[in-house]
């Protein structure tokens, strides 16, 4: 049986076990994302197959699959249900959970049984054995993309179909070039931003309707806010740019979810951080943590961040100055001495806004001062900004709280997950505790 983004102990299971069976399913979209056909073809083993997943502003999600094609089904083409410039397509990443009963439905093996790997690794020594295999696939959505590229190539009888996607921001930037600005784009002070954006994916372009057809989700911090100034951006630029802005203005994130719904969300996070529990646990005990490294970045060690504003007041320009005073942080003031950096925006309007903005340039710069590369096998419910715990004895991390930043999921048989994930307790809060603003030291000049 297929499942979609469910998460479960069987699932679970099905990652833990000693052998893993990825499995990858492609759907092909229209504009408005019916199905309109689904990727039979294999994934080639010999060339790149690969996403990669990075926590930041705008695009966060591209990927590269080649696919084999004697047959010519999937070149690339305007009037099949084929790859296309306005084409989208799905990908899902899963695991195959196998396991195996009697006649009368007992289970014969654990995963972690040496005979559970003999009859995987034989099935006729199952029938043998009157063993029953059941299968239960487990897929999560990767994304939904569009189409950059594509290249189709022979060598000798061999056909294969390589392409490259990015996610669906890349509709608003030069990743695609679509919804360049051909004027003036100007948005009013005091303009709704949630009718904004709105009217931003409403845009038409011709032959397909809409940019985008899918609603946005805003965090409710943010569903009532205006415009603060007049927001103008000359002609041949992207679309992406403004709405960067909008995150910016707002100190939230803003990007495409996995099932392809443009989300602004709250940036400083750190209470939800240390308060969420984690998607995986991993340990140097189990078989799916491989190898780690740690990098220290001291040279970016920043615990305090000024923003000042570039719009003139009666009263001067408005600034505010973030300081992580966090007792648990080892980069905190107290510890190591005052390290600051100084950002200027033209989109401080107030103290509050300068407030949020330091906050919110604080803590993304918090998080990457101590940073964990590591290698896992397949686990593709993992995300970007979700988090992990780890225990590594020759480390010294005991269940230590990690937040994901990069993940590179390549698909071929035998590579490994590379993931890159920040220590929490660098982050400005205290961590394990509610956040107030109370918390972190916001400072007048």
């Amino acid at each position: 049986m297929n499942y979609y983004d469910k998460y479960c102990d069987e699932y679970i299971r099905a990652v833990k076990r000693p052998v893993i069976f990825p499995v990858v399913k492609i759907e092909i979209l229209d504009w408005n994302e019916n199905v309109l056909g689904e990727v039979y073809a294999s994934l080639d083993a010999e060339n790149e197959n690969t996403i990669t997943i990075e926590a930041r502003q705008g695009v966060r999600r591209y990927c590269t699959l080649t696919v084999l094609d004697d047959k010519g089904d999937y070149f690339p083409d305007a009037y099949t249900r084929s790859f296309w410039i306005n084409r989208k397509f799905r990908v899902y990443v899963g695991v195959v959970d196998k396991w195996y009963t009697r006649e009368s439905g007992v289970v014969l093996y654990e995963s972690d049984s040496m005979a559970w790997v003999e009859y995987v690794k034989d099935g006729d020594l199952a029938y043998r054995h009157g063993a029953m295999l059941h299968e239960d696939t487990y897929y999560f959505s990767q994304g939904i993309f569009i189409c950059t590229s594509a290249t189709v190539t022979r060598e000798s009888s061999k056909i294969t179909v390589t392409i490259n996607g990015v996610d669906k921001f890349g509709l608003f930037t030069a990743d695609t070039n679509y919804f360049s600005l051909d004027g003036t784009y100007v948005v009013p002070v005091d303009t709704p931003i949630y009718n904004m954006i709105k009217d931003v994916l409403a845009t038409e372009n011709g032959a397909f309707g809409v940019a985008d057809p899918v609603s946005p989700i805003l965090s409710h911090s943010h569903i009532n806010e205006v415009m603060p100034y007049e927001l103008k951006r000359s002609s041949n630029g992207a679309m992406g740019d403004i709405l960067t802005e909008i995150g910016m203005i707002l100190g939230a994130d803003i990007f495409y979810t996995p099932d392809g719904h443009l989300t602004i969300q709250d940036g400083t996070l750190d209470h939800l951080y240390s308060g969420k529990a984690p998607i995986y646990e991993f340990s140097d005990s189990e078989l799916e943590y491989v190898s780690s490294s740690t990098f220290y970045d001291f040279a970016n060690a920043y615990n305090a961040v000024k923003v000042t504003g570039t719009n003139m007041e009666e009263n001067g320009y408005h600034s505010y100055t973030a300081e992580n005073n966090n007792p648990e942080s080892d980069t905190r003031i107290e510890l190591i001495g005052r390290k600051i950096y100084p950002y200027e925006s033209d989109s401080v309007y107030n103290d509050d806004r300068a407030k949020d903005l330091a906050e919110y340039i604080l803590n993304r710069m918090a998080i990457v001062q101590k940073t964990m590369d590591f290698q896992c096998t397949l686990i593709p419910h993992l995300d970007v900004d979700t988090v992990v715990t780890i225990t590594d004895r020759k480390l010294k991390y005991n269940k230590a709280r990690f937040i994901i930043q990069s993940i590179e999921m390549p698909l071929r048989p035998g590579e490994f997950m590379q993931i890159s994930a920040s220590n929490t307790a660098q982050l400005p809060y205290y961590e394990g505790t509610a956040s107030t603003s109370s918390e972190l030291t916001v400072n007048p000049t």
